[in-house]
């Protein structure tokens, strides 16, 4: 599994499988301590990690860059190459992906 801090990265961790969490708003150290086959990705921002939790119709906390922009800077600052090299070093070498020219 590979994807955004949520219950299915929590679900991963309780059945033993492998994962790349993307963390924000939240210290990944707090979430992988105890997950050794759960890998952590994160950004940088200037307000990472902001440990917000969204609230109706407040998505992002106000008078942050995220709220200004729209979504979560912290979280977009992890590049797609990243996630595709920490996909890479962890996929076992008897699994091949072929892309198609």
């Amino acid at each position: 599994y590979c994807g955004v801090h949520s219950a299915l990265l929590h679900i991963c961790h309780a059945l033993d499988v492998p994962a790349i969490g993307l963390y924000a708003a939240h210290p990944w150290e707090n979430f992988t301590s105890k997950a050794p086959k759960t890998h952590a990705l994160t950004g940088a921002g200037e307000v990472a990690p902001c440990h917000w939790y969204p609230k109706p119709g407040m998505p992002f906390p106000a008078g942050k860059p995220c709220s200004r922009i729209g979504h979560c800077t912290v979280l977009a600052d992890i590049k797609a190459e990243r996630i595709a090299a920490k996909v890479d070093a962890l996929r076992p070498a008897s699994i091949s992906i072929e892309t198609k020219p």
